[in-house]
């Protein structure tokens, strides 16, 4: 068993999130805390809008985790009262407004509800990965939500996933994607044969209203202390994989495979690794796809001589080995930034967090692709942000819209009640007119 990632169970956090107690970083890789740093200013200056939850208080890290869909947005916060809430806006005339509160009906406290969520136009699929299963003391096996969008346009609960083979401490749900009929579930704690933490990943399809899971992914090469599934991204057709602790070029660089689906079975066919990776790099820690380039982040990766500034791979799958073909870096990038600490893509643009910049208030960039090279347009930040907020913790992207999640962020008096910032690309966007425009 590895020490190092007793207390580092789920990469998707950093040294700020701690008094959330959400998750831990690994503690021999913490990095100092940087000093407030003075940057260019390359905002784009897109109009937003901050929100929380109407109901929200001192320490529900409301922002946690963001979905959005067209005119629907889910915002988590994870220390809410029933394991935690996930919040529905819907975007109107007059601007994004909270129109629900989910809960899981059976979510004890400290399940994590919302940990992460996946989210269509009428499904959505959160994740509690702290949910406890059983009653024998153990705990922690995990489980994942499904919510279906009614007649009426209310959301609710319509089914409780677990994995057949459901393990203690496995966290199922830490990760989901979901496509179509087809779902993606990450248990990046799970336990393969003896290798504790080597993880896996589970297919569910769905037929007619049921949920069946259909099978069970691991990495062929496998180790304890992985944490295969730690991150998933899915397109229909294509998934990929995060082992953000195991083997690339050298021993816990990071790694990420790919599987394809050929007659509904998933089959393993590439291992991608970055090749320049260094031990702790975290190459895996988020993932997303964009037709044949699969996008992957390295948040810890040393860039020139800045510690932990953060770096996001493209490789372009075409070929199906999958070849790296560029390294993308904040222009005014600093050491302990963390680029990459979150990631949401929409057709040609990506939107990238570095929720530790700027003193740990956080921001994020956006890069678009032209012709196969992807270049950074700009920065979106909190329009009020302070040190040690994370603005950028979590982020989602899609069509104009751009959400930025601050869980640390303090309101009122309320220390890390959260916030979510909602940016709209202007219509007359000329940055955008000159043929990056990201929205289908």
């Amino acid at each position: 068993m590895k020490l190092m990632q007793v207390v580092a169970r789920a990469p998707r956090a950093f040294a700020q999130i701690l008094v959330l107690s959400l998750s831990l970083q690994p503690l021999s890789h913490a990095v100092a805390a940087p000093t407030a740093q003075t940057r260019p200013s390359d905002d784009l200056g897109w109009p937003v809008q901050k929100l929380s939850a109407d109901n929200a208080a001192a320490q529900y890290g409301f922002g946690r985790a963001i979905a959005i869909s067209g005119d629907t947005a889910f915002v988590a916060a994870l220390n809410a009262p029933a394991g935690g809430a996930v919040y529905v806006f819907e975007r109107t005339d007059s601007g994004w407004v909270q129109v629900q509160q989910l809960n899981a009906t059976d979510s004890p406290d400290g399940a994590n509800f919302g940990f992460s969520i996946a989210l269509t136009s009428d499904t959505a699929l959160i994740g509690a990965d702290r949910t406890t299963l059983t009653d024998d003391g153990l705990r922690h096996q995990g489980a994942a939500y499904i919510f279906e969008k009614g007649s009426d346009g209310l959301w609710t609960q319509s089914q409780k996933l677990t994995a057949d083979d459901f393990g203690a401490e496995a966290q199922f749900g830490n990760a989901v994607a979901l496509s179509g009929d087809t779902a993606l579930i990450g248990a990046y704690n799970s336990t393969i044969g003896e290798n504790f933490y080597q993880g896996a990943a589970y297919v569910f399809t769905r037929s007619g209203a049921i949920w069946t899971q259909t099978q069970k992914l691991v990495a062929d090469d496998g180790i304890g202390g992985d944490d295969f599934g730690s991150a998933v991204a899915f397109d229909g057709t294509r998934a990929l994989i995060s082992s953000p602790y195991g083997s690339g070029a050298a021993a816990q660089t990071g790694a990420v495979y790919v599987f394809d689906t050929t007659a509904s079975t998933w089959t393993q066919t590439a291992k991608l690794s970055a090749d320049d990776g260094a031990f702790f790099d975290t190459f895996g820690y988020a993932v997303a796809l964009a037709g044949d380039a699969a996008l992957i982040t390295a948040p810890y990766a040393q860039i020139g001589d800045n510690s932990g500034q953060g770096t996001v791979y493209v490789f372009d799958l075409a070929s199906g080995s999958g070849t790296q073909t560029q390294k993308l870096a904040a222009s005014d990038g600093a050491a302990s930034d963390a680029l990459g600490s979150s990631l949401s893509v929409d057709g040609d643009t990506v939107l990238v967090g570095a929720s530790s910049a700027l003193g740990y208030a956080g921001e994020a960039y956006l890069f678009a692709n032209a012709g196969g090279t992807w270049s950074e347009l700009g920065q979106l930040s909190g329009s009020d942000e302070v040190s040690g907020d994370n603005v950028g913790y979590a982020v989602a992207l899609s069509g104009n819209t751009a959400i930025l999640g601050a869980p640390l962020q303090t309101i009122g008096d309320n220390a890390a009640q959260g916030a979510a910032y909602f940016f709209e690309r202007p219509v007359s966007d000329e940055i955008f007119d000159d043929g990056f425009d990201g929205a289908p």
